[in-house]
Parts: C-alpha cells; sequence; structure tokens
C-alpha cells in the first residue's frame, strides 16, 4: 500500500466468515467481515455497510479474454 496508489483491503475473521450469497440473492454480505476498504474509503464497517459506494468500473482495453 503506497499513498496515490488504489487498493482494497478486507479485515474479517477466518473462523468466523461465512459466504452468505447465492445466485438467487447475491446482495447478501459475507459474515465475519469486519472492516471493507474500497479505494480507500470504508465501505463495511463493523460489520455493517456505510453507503459508501467507492469503486470504479473496469473496461475491458482489448478485445482479448
Amino acid at each position: 500500500l503506497r499513498p496515490g496508489y488504489y487498493a482494497d483491503v478486507v479485515v474479517f475473521d477466518q473462523r468466523n466468515y461465512i459466504d452468505n450469497a447465492t445466485f438467487a440473492d447475491y446482495t447478501k454480505l459475507a459474515s465475519g467481515v469486519q472492516f471493507l476498504f474500497v479505494n480507500g474509503q470504508a465501505t463495511i464497517k463493523d460489520s455493517k455497510t456505510t453507503g459508501c459506494l467507492a469503486g470504479r468500473a473496469l473496461r475491458r482495453t482489448s478485445g482479448k479474454i
């Protein structure tokens, strides 16, 4: 991590981590995630969403997959 760079950081409890999302309900948050920082902005704090939308869309720059 360096100043001026973009980074996403997740702080979670490995023993209590459970992915709760399914194909039918893909918006469910994972259990055990205490903090999530996207581009340096807190998007999950104390296991609750903050409402911050700090992500950016990634665009394909070539026709290659």
